[in-house]
């Protein structure tokens, strides 16, 4: 499964940098994490839930960041494991200042999977990799204004319903 996309921010490239790079903004960001432990420099043990359509699993494994450029880009390595198969995925994150106080996020990554999730079908899983790569975005902005959601419960409900404005805009084409 291949995944790629480009996302402007409205901060510098310092400030995205910083932000994507520390742990506790990550697990408040990344839609399902449930915990992001380090384990030594620029590696970490993860848990993820996905609960999203057919694709429901909890995820256990290690993440490593992996030829840092600063402040331009780096490499991510995931190696997750669950009951209903394997994610191995590697992701390369680009980030281009665009004048003082925007940065695009550009992204490319390839991930090999095995089990229940390879059978999902490459349809519905590149949806789902792309709404949660929407809500991660969505999530860093937040974040990026200060904005971001103080409870679990509306993080929730903040996510439920931009993934249902996606499924009914997809029907109605």
């Amino acid at each position: 499964m291949r995944l790629e996309g480009k996302h402007v921010l409205n901060a510098n490239r310092e400030t995205v940098w910083k932000m994507l790079l520390d742990p506790e903004v990550l697990a408040k960001t990344t839609p399902g994490v449930q915990s992001l432990e380090s384990t030594g420099n620029d590696t970490y043990n993860a848990v993820f839930a996905v609960k999203m359509g057919p694709v429901n699993g909890d995820f256990k494994g290690t993440m490593a960041v992996v030829d840092k450029v600063e402040p331009s880009e780096f490499t991510l390595k995931i190696n997750m494991m669950g009951k209903i198969g394997t994610v191995n995925a590697t992701g390369k994150l680009t980030l281009v200042a665009i004048g003082s106080h925007q940065t695009e996020v550009q992204f490319m990554g390839d991930a090999k999977l095995t089990g229940v999730l390879a059978r999902t079908g490459q349809r519905v899983l590149n949806g789902v990799a792309k709404t949660m790569t929407q809500q991660f975005f969505e999530s860093l902005e937040s974040e990026l204004e200060g904005t971001a959601p103080r409870s679990g419960l509306r993080a929730f409900f903040h996510r439920l319903w931009q993934t249902l404005k996606n499924i009914f805009s997809k029907q109605r084409r």
